[in-house]
């Protein structure tokens, strides 16, 4: 029975930092490059701004892309193949605070969202009382 190689990273106190296999780390390197390709593989001449395939997909109406460039100028510049591999990265190598950071995105979502009902309803309230205060009180 042959034991997967694993590779051991140690910060400069001896530490260990990760431990990952050998197939895990090519994995992440083909998700890295993946990403690379659709997110910043070609370099727009005389700038040093970058766009991916990702971009020239959306490009093709209707077929592919909705609303043509719009999205496509978001998605050149978020670049969100590269973000989700740096999100997985950080949650491979620290699941404990990436799961911290989560919830404390969701409880700030929660409460944005909650927040923008209130508003809302406020709104509708406020509308609706102008509204019948112009038909029925002169």
């Amino acid at each position: 029975m042959t034991g997967a190689r694993r590779i051991i990273s140690v910060d400069s106190s001896g530490n260990v930092e990760t431990v990952e296999t050998e197939d895990a780390r090519l994995t992440r390197e083909r998700l890295r490059s993946l990403a690379w390709l659709l997110d910043s593989s070609i370099p727009i001449p005389g700038t040093r701004f970058t766009i991916g395939v990702d971009a020239l997909i959306g490009l093709f109406p209707v077929v592919v892309g909705v609303v043509p460039f719009a999205g496509d100028l978001f998605d050149a510049a978020w670049k969100a193949n590269q973000r989700n591999v740096r999100l997985l990265d950080a949650w491979l190598d620290r699941p404990e605070k990436a799961e911290r950071s989560s919830r404390t995105f969701v409880a700030i979502l929660i409460a944005g969202v909650a927040l923008l009902l209130v508003l809302v309803g406020l709104l509708g309230y406020l509308l609706l009382r102008w509204i019948v205060g112009l038909y029925f009180w002169p």
